[in-house]
Order: structure tokens, then sequence, then C-alpha cells
């Protein structure tokens, strides 16, 4: 007699799908962190960059007894995607009457960026110095679209803006970064609304307060 073998076809049961959906959505969360998390860093990273530039830049000024400018262009030519990343710092001696640029320019790497909406302390409020800084150049192409803030030889901060009115006394400086990246427009796409770092500059001793979730 002839047996017939019969082949059953079993599928996945409900609590076997339910698993694998569970660890599937456990996984994406965990990468979901581990993503959020390193671009959190690199934003820490781009304000330290900042504050240590200051840092150096009011040493230098107390040290020498000259005055040194934090300076970040807000406008590249040639590159609108380093629009509010190019960072430099220049010095002024006493008997020179031009600036001479101190530091090789620094680039904030993608992941954050100076958000300009949230700086107008720093960027609108322009110290009133006798000397402008001028043939600032990067990769060849003039800078002249920027914003800077000045440090005096006993480290306070230039504390006079220009105004059709005359001088008046600025507000603390403040630089904000924003967690995000700089469009071909020369435009902040932001990735993150939650995470900053925002640097305030004391106008009378030109140490810097960090800010940060």
């Amino acid at each position: 007699m002839m047996r017939v073998t019969t082949l059953s076809k079993k599928g996945f049961s409900l609590i076997e799908l339910l698993v694998v959906i569970a660890v599937v959505a456990l996984l994406t969360s965990v990468s979901m962190v581990a993503v959020g998390g390193n671009q959190a860093r690199k934003l820490a990273s781009n304000g330290n960059l900042i504050a240590d530039l200051s840092k150096q830049a009011r040493q230098n000024s107390i040290s020498k007894g000259v005055l040194t400018a934090l300076v970040l262009c807000k406008t590249y030519p040639n590159n609108q995607e380093l629009n509010n990343r190019l960072l430099v710092l220049m010095e002024l001696s006493p008997d020179s009457t031009t600036w001479r640029q101190l530091t090789k320019w620094q680039i904030l790497p993608q992941g954050g960026v100076v958000d300009s909406s949230q700086s107008d302390s720093f960027i609108s409020q322009v110290p009133n110095v006798e000397t402008p800084i001028s043939n600032l150049k990067y990769l060849g192409a003039t800078v002249t679209d920027i914003a800077f803030q000045v440090f005096l030889p006993d480290g306070s901060l230039a504390t006079k803006k220009q105004s059709s009115s005359g001088s008046v006394i600025m507000q603390p400086p403040v630089l904000s970064l924003s967690q995000g990246n700089i469009n071909s427009r020369g435009d902040l796409v932001k990735t993150s609304s939650v995470n900053y770092y925002k640097i305030t500059f004391n106008l009378h001793t030109g140490m810097t307060k960090i800010e940060c979730p």
C-alpha cells in the first residue's frame, strides 16, 4: 500500500510576530539615540572650539598688551555653506595701523553652526574701534561681511558700539549654536530644536559662561 505524505506549512504565530516587531522597535530606538547623541557631541565640540578661541583671544590681549578680535565670517562669497562657520583671531598692536591675522581660520564641522537669529547681541553690536578690521582673506577670497568682538589689554571687552546717535553701552554679547547645517543657499537647517550651545561673554572680565542642555 502506498503511503501519501502530506506536507503542512506553518506560518508565524501572533506571539512570534509581536516579538519580532518589539525587537525591531528596540533596535530602531537604540540607533536613533546613538545618532542623536553623536550630533549633540558634534554641537558641543563646535561650541568648545569657539569658547577656546575666546579664551585664547583674552589671554593674548592680557599677555601682550594688545587688542585681539574674535571674528566670525557671516557670509563667505564663494561657498554659502561656510556662512557662520568660519572664525579667526586678529591682533592690533599699539604701534600698528593694521590688524594682523593671529590664527588660521577655524571651520566649525558640519553638525553645529552659529545661529544668527539667536546671536544678535554678538553680531549686531559692533565695537567702536579706531582701526577697522580689513584685508581678511580665506582661500583667496576677500571676507568683508563679518561680526566681531574685541578684547582689551585688561581682558575686558570693548563696550561701545557704533550708532547713528553716538556710542552706547553694549549688552553682553551672546553666540548661540544650533544643531544643524548650512544648505547651499546659506540658510540654517536645524536638525534639532532641543540641543543648543550658548556662550555669553562678560563685558567686564571677558570670561565666558556656557549654557547647554
